[in-house]
């Protein structure tokens, strides 16, 4: 039996490893409700821009955080770059970021912190979303977060997204690359 290497997450720490074709991962607690409060609010923002398509009013990519977020998606989905505001792949794309969310939601415990991926499709979300995230705040600049935080945030959503994906490489579960 195989056992993990556990940075502590209670100093905000995350770590992952393979357990079988399992990747398994123990996140901070306090990370838990920053993530889960994210990925709402990435949720909100897809079902806007859908139910917009469904009204025939589609929104502008006026925010900067949604045009970093559709701007990298439209870019890895269709290489559109720059990345341009067409109807039908803008409709695609944002029930590509509700899909992803509902996904990583999911897997996201409501406490304890421990995670289980157990195929492609979860890590590919996990691994979407933190990009998202990591855009978001890189998007958000620093007039709208304490630049420590900022600097912080973006450190470990980088982190935790290549410990993930180093351990799904080693079970062949990750196709994501940033």
């Amino acid at each position: 039996m195989k056992t993990l290497k556990i940075d502590s997450p209670f100093a905000g720490g995350t770590t992952w490893d393979v357990v079988d074709r399992t990747v398994i991962g123990a996140l901070a607690p306090s990370m838990i409700s920053t993530l889960r409060r994210g990925s709402e609010d990435f949720l909100w923002f897809a079902e806007r821009r859908i139910a917009g398509h469904q009204l025939g009013r589609p929104g502008r990519w006026d925010h900067p955080v949604e045009r970093e977020l559709l701007g990298w998606r439209s870019r890895l989905a269709f290489k559109l770059d720059p990345p341009v505001v067409i109807p039908e792949i803008d409709l695609k794309l944002s029930h590509w970021v509700r899909n992803t969310h509902e996904e990583f939601l999911r897997r996201l415990p409501e406490t304890g912190g421990m995670v289980q991926l157990e195929s492609v499709r979860d890590v590919d979300a996990w691994l979407h979303t933190l990009i998202d995230h990591y855009k978001a705040v890189k998007a958000a600049g620093e007039e709208q977060l304490d630049p420590d935080a900022r600097a912080t945030l973006m450190a470990w959503f980088r982190n935790t997204f290549f410990k993930i994906r180093r351990a799904a490489d080693r079970v062949g579960l990750s196709r994501v690359r940033p």
